[in-house]
């Protein structure tokens, strides 16, 4: 039974179960049911316990048992129906691998019924059911897996999915994670909402491995793409994460586009200490061979592994970190 569904059938069993002994004592210990119903007492017969004339009492007392009863079932269904079925661990359907990797690092990774394609770390995600290709998310794959929530990254691609699923009777949750804070308040906002806990036992690791990370103040450029130039933008995860090393982006400021085109005429007028470049752990000679050109000071080069810092999770945090 799915979690969001447990208390309406909880409180319809436990209303069945009073009116029924309701029914049940009215008939057996009341003499006007007795005269309602036609029925006979013999010598033998047990006799009724209420007399006409202390019905009032009588319904008094079975008002209060009443309302004892009530309270008991409530806590009864409370501890087996809520505990038990899974009210606590709702069903979840991820969005996005990097959706995916940050319910795993939150500790929810039980929750996960669903995934898209490349949902591949960690290597327990690679077990749960797709649901389609991140940009083509199926609604039918989501439904046959009756979720509680569906976990979306906040973009507009995925808003017509999003309101399918929603038509369905399944809530969703948006993650608008742009920098290091956002990433530890969206992720509490989550943990609030979706799984109602209020304490942040969770992201403390992760927040005491923050303060302990010594900068060295330097100006830098961060590259997407070389060929043509793309950047990492101020309003970029990437961006914001590299504060840690003590970077300060010369990208503009006030540019709105997260990742920009830039032209080699901008960024030969630029004097970077360092640039950090998106690739796969190997800056190439092609690379090398254009960054001599641009910048005849020679910055430093820094390759950042795309398997590890084009995501927006705990991942490259704690890879800063180090």
């Amino acid at each position: 039974m799915r979690g969001g569904f447990v208390w309406p059938w909880c409180n319809v069993l436990f209303a069945v179960i009073l009116y029924t002994l309701n029914i049940l004592a009215f008939f057996e210990w009341t003499p006007q049911s007795h005269r309602l119903f036609g029925v006979k007492r013999g010598v033998n017969n047990r006799t009724p316990l209420v007399s006409d004339g202390n019905l009032n009492s009588c319904a008094l007392t079975a008002l209060l048992i009443h309302w004892a009863a009530m309270f008991l079932l409530r806590i009864i269904f409370f501890l087996f129906c809520e505990g038990s079925l899974g009210f606590s661990n709702p069903r979840i359907v991820s969005g996005s691998p990097e959706v995916t990797e940050l319910l795993f690092q939150l500790g929810k990774g039980e929750s996960v019924v669903g995934t898209p394609a490349f949902s591949d770390y960690p290597e327990a995600a690679k077990k749960i059911p797709s649901i389609g290709g991140a940009s083509s998310l199926s609604l039918e794959a989501t439904i046959k897996l009756k979720p509680d929530w569906v976990i979306l990254e906040d973009s507009s691609d995925n808003q017509p999915y999003g309101n399918s699923v929603r038509r369905f009777g399944v809530k969703t949750f948006r993650l608008d994670i742009n920098s290091v804070e956002d990433l530890f308040s969206e992720s509490k906002r989550l943990l609030e909402t979706v799984f109602g806990e209020t304490s942040s036992a969770q992201l403390a690791p992760f927040q005491a491995r923050g303060k302990k990370k010594k900068a060295v103040p330097a100006t830098g450029l961060v590259l997407a793409w070389y060929d043509p130039v793309i950047l990492f933008g101020h309003h970029t995860f990437l961006s914001d994460l590299l504060r840690y090393r003590g970077v300060a982006n010369l990208a503009g400021k006030d540019w709105k586009l997260p990742y920009p085109q830039v032209s080699p005429e901008w960024l030969i007028a630029q004097k970077p200490d360092r640039v950090f470049l998106l690739c796969d752990g190997t800056i190439p000679e092609s690379f090398r061979a254009l960054a001599k050109k641009w910048w005849p000071h020679e910055p430093e080069l820094i390759a950042l592994d795309w398997a590890t810092y084009a995501r927006i999770s705990f991942t490259p945090f704690l890879e800063e970190m180090k």
